[in-house]
């Protein structure tokens, strides 16, 4: 079931942040078999302005999962600064939260040029935080990732 959960979440966020559910209210219910038995699976999506929410319920025999999504896209540009996207997942397993803060476009130094995300989530097995900077296409950009106190950075390019 996490895995399902994990899958359509990961979708619904991209459709969220993408801005493709935006300017609706819908509400929809469906029954999803799998080979443990039956998921229950609940979903609202309301707009207002700028700020989207998406609120998933799982329910099935190992009880209930849900997860909501608020997303407030800040101005019409690539990299709006005060757009924020956050998470919290609440179930049998217990709660995880996420957020991405857009902080700004960099206009010097190493990063110039980028767009600067902070990415922080906790869950029961720890916390973790990102900070992105990437350039408009998403093909080039650097990260910096703590995890339960390890520290890792990357650039990327392609």
């Amino acid at each position: 079931m996490k895995k399902l959960a994990l899958f359509v979440f990961i979708i619904v966020a991209a459709a969220v942040f993408s801005g493709c559910l935006g300017g609706t209210t819908d509400t929809t219910e469906q029954t999803i078999k799998t080979d443990d038995g039956e998921v229950k699976v609940k979903t609202e999506t309301k707009t207002d302005g700028e700020t989207t929410i998406y609120e998933q319920t799982f329910e099935s025999d190992a009880g209930t999962e849900t997860v909501k999504v608020t997303s407030k896209a800040g101005k019409d540009d690539w990299c709006p600064e005060g757009g924020d996207w956050d998470m919290k997942s609440t179930g049998v397993g217990g709660t995880a939260t996420a957020s991405m803060k857009i902080d700004k476009l960099v206009t010097s130094g190493k990063y110039a040029g980028l767009c600067h995300v902070v990415y922080t989530a906790k869950s029961p097995d720890g916390e973790m935080k990102i900070d992105y900077w990437f350039d408009e296409s998403g093909n080039r950009g650097f990260y910096e990732m703590d995890i339960n106190g390890q520290k890792i950075s990357q650039e990327w390019t392609g």
